[in-house]
């Protein structure tokens, strides 16, 4: 018989010997003689589940697919066989020898699994720190969506628009770089020559070279003024970190709008302990690029 798609191909009863007293029907007993194998190929089926569920009875197939339980008494029992990938096996058997026995061929079935729902993308290994740090929402952050809609313009252009604070300032070689209008360098207050910047001695009109960030880079040599030095002489530029190397005062167009996947601005206190260098009192803009 077929049963959800499995079959029974045989049931078999073996009477007692004959000769043997007979016994009262309450107190006949009888075993269960079960097999249970692949539809599709013959192989057995180790750990199939053989389940009596009227009479409380469970059990599980040997490596070779078979399994016996004893002690069932004689008449009508139903008897289920499943497994998780197996379309289950489910028939009513007649008990009435010293032993029944039945053969179970199932077949596979798909298992279906529980719905996933995917409510966020998954974070690039590049950007997790600044992921990370824009849930904290320290700082200021332009996603790769965001800095999508601007690819086409140069991306000191977009800085100066979408970062408050930031404007273009030209060096004495007349070359643009991003600087801060919000700090107190650049003014016309404190003399000339007197730094008020991160790390700057008040005598001194040169920062003295501190130990670099971890994977910066562009500092001068020991004694000489800084790259984004704070001094009242000159503009108040950003270093400018791609890919956590330091590239000092960027250059206009040195740093492509479409190449970048982030973009985050620090100043003061906000900043990343690690970026907290000589030279990084105007602030740093890290920057991570799509192909990293």
């Amino acid at each position: 018989m077929q049963r959800g798609r499995s079959w029974v191909v045989a049931a078999l009863s073996v009477s007692a010997l004959a000769g043997a007293p007979t016994l009262d029907a309450q107190t006949r007993r009888s075993t269960l003689s079960v097999g249970v194998a692949e539809a599709a190929t013959g192989a057995p089926i180790a750990g199939a589940e053989v389940l009596l569920p009227e009479l409380k009875l469970i059990a599980r197939t040997d490596a070779l697919g078979h399994v016996a339980i004893p002690g069932i008494p004689e008449g009508t029992h139903r008897v289920r066989v499943r497994l998780i990938g197996f379309a289950p096996g489910d028939v009513q058997l007649q008990f009435r020898g010293d032993t029944t026995g039945a053969v179970f061929r199932l077949e596979r079935s798909a298992v279906p699994l529980s719905r996933v729902d995917v409510t966020e993308d998954a974070v690039p290994a590049r950007l997790t720190d600044f992921e990370m740090r824009r849930k904290q929402g320290i700082g200021r952050f332009l996603t790769e969506a965001e800095l999508q809609r601007d690819y086409n313009r140069a991306f000191t252009d977009v800085a100066s628009v979408r970062f408050p604070g930031l404007a273009i300032k030209t060096d004495e070689f007349g070359k643009p770089h991003i600087a801060s209008t919000r700090s107190n360098c650049g003014g016309a207050s404190g003399g000339a020559g007197n730094p008020r910047g991160h790390g700057a001695a008040a005598a001194n009109t040169k920062i003295i070279q501190q130990p670099k960030a971890s994977g910066g880079g562009g500092e001068d040599g020991g004694g000489s003024s800084m790259s984004g030095s704070c001094e009242s002489t000159r503009p108040c530029f950003v270093q400018v970190y791609l890919d956590d190397i330091n590239l000092g005062e960027a250059d206009d167009g040195l740093v492509q709008t479409w190449d970048l996947s982030g973009a985050e601005y620090y100043t003061g206190a906000s900043m990343p302990a690690r970026y907290r260098t000589s030279g990084s009192a105007c602030g740093v803009l890290l920057l991570w690029s799509k192909w990293r």
